[in-house]
């Protein structure tokens, strides 16, 4: 379902995620036998063909490109998702408007959406609901993994491109985590420590993660935290480096190397900056809160007056003199000299000109949707006289959709740039 963003800036002391605990060791052994089977599938089954969306966009940009009786509840990478009339039942139907997962399920939502908006992935990923059953899906509709799985996010990117890359994560069953790749093959287990209930792992690379486990027991209304460690390690179970008494709080990336905030149980704190080849670069110790809180803050303010488009992030928007401009790394205009209005709606801008006519540049900062379509009203957008909101408008890296209902069907209008 589509995902309302606010933009805050929440710092936090310690991210640390829970871990339960269950003694079903043999039902675990079951998923996991049949995931490695639906991965073998997988790979000898011909995947849905990307010239299918290539044959959509050969239509022409603003076309209709289908119609459907189902909601339409949120859109990416060429797949939609919709819900029945009622709102109970969900599924996912594709830029072709053919329905690749069946609406059946309780809960259907994109797992790495974010990551597909900002260019940082090319390939979408599903999870489903059914009761208290979940499955992840691949874009063309493909079962790849039974189980409530996690999708891997790398501090220092990539990792995508390797077959055998880790993506998924299964399970906190307080003995070890379950790791897949992008077609649903386990990899490898990550053991946790038998005396935690709260655990975290974080992903540098495709060969790097941190584990950072703590115990929390309450006694009364007093709820302790006990750290126990962290530790780097490497995909092949060797420890790089180990911090005892210590949990993980903010961190950050600068220079291809990644860095990072340990507290321990005196309320010390260090910073460790490490490479992308688990090198200990720098470790700063008798840090305080005051400095790791800080540091996380400067970094989101120092981000966040200029907006930065395009695949390297190029292109940069940003208000003067009540207008706004759309400029490129040497400050020349994009596309127009300058703007009088700047909207955003989820993943997307709208620009609008003196004559109140709109355009719409997409992350990966190409004109989208050119003039003539969508006219700036007072304050409101409008799409060929219909307001545009969250419910029927959508963007991603390179494509927009506006979603049409007055005639009783949802009608997906679908724009591309490449």
């Amino acid at each position: 379902m589509k995902k309302r963003v606010l933009y805050v800036i929440l710092v936090s002391t310690l991210m640390l995620s829970g871990c339960g605990k269950s003694n079903d060791q043999k039902q675990l052994n079951e998923v996991k036998s049949e995931n490695t089977e639906k991965a073998v599938s997988n790979q000898n089954t011909e995947k849905a063909s990307v010239s299918e969306k290539d044959n959509i966009r050969k239509i022409g940009n603003g076309s209709a490109i289908f119609s459907t009786n189902y909601k339409i509840e949120d859109y990416c990478n060429g797949d939609f998702i919709v819900s029945k009339s009622d709102g109970l039942l969900y599924g996912v139907i594709n830029i072709q408007g053919k329905e690749i997962i069946p609406v059946q399920f309780d809960n259907i939502s994109f797992m790495n959406d974010e990551k597909v908006v900002n260019g940082d992935s090319k390939n979408i990923y599903i999870k489903a609901k059914y009761e208290d059953q979940y499955s992840i899906y691949n874009e063309n509709g493909e079962k790849i993994l039974d189980g409530d799985a996690s999708i891997i996010n790398y501090k220092l990117g990539g990792g995508e491109t390797g077959e055998n890359n880790p993506l998924f994560e299964i399970g906190d069953y307080g003995t070890k985590k379950d790791v897949y790749s992008e077609s649903g093959q386990f990899l490898f287990d990550i053991p946790l420590n038998s005396n935690a209930n709260s655990s975290s792992v974080v992903w540098i690379s495709p060969e790097l993660y941190l584990l950072s486990e703590s115990v929390t027991e309450k006694s009364g209304y007093t709820i302790n935290v006990s750290f126990l460690d962290t530790i780097l390690m490497n995909t092949n179970g060797e420890i790089l480096q180990k911090w005892d008494g210590t949990a993980m709080a903010n961190d950050g990336c600068e220079d291809n190397n990644y860095w990072f905030f340990l507290g321990d149980n005196e309320g010390k704190y260090s910073k460790i900056t490490i490479s992308a080849t688990g090198d200990l670069v720098s470790q700063e110790n008798g840090l305080a809160q005051s400095d790791a809180t800080k540091e996380a803050v400067s970094s989101v303010m120092n981000s966040s007056d200029k907006i930065y488009l395009g695949k390297d992030n190029e292109n940069v928007l940003y208000t003067t003199n009540n207008t706004w401009k759309y400029e490129d790394s040497n400050g020349n205009p994009v596309y127009d000299d300058r703007y009088f209005s700047m909207g955003h709606e989820e993943n997307c801008y709208l620009l609008s000109n003196s004559d109140n006519q709109v355009c719409v540049i997409t992350k990966n900062g190409k004109k989208t949707v050119d003039y003539g379509t969508i006219s700036l009203q007072g304050n409101n957008y409008s799409y060929d006289g219909t307001l545009i909101g969250d419910e029927n408008a959508y963007a991603d890296y390179d494509s927009f959709c506006y979603i049409d209902e007055s005639n009783g069907e949802s009608t997906v209008y679908y724009y591309e740039s490449k």
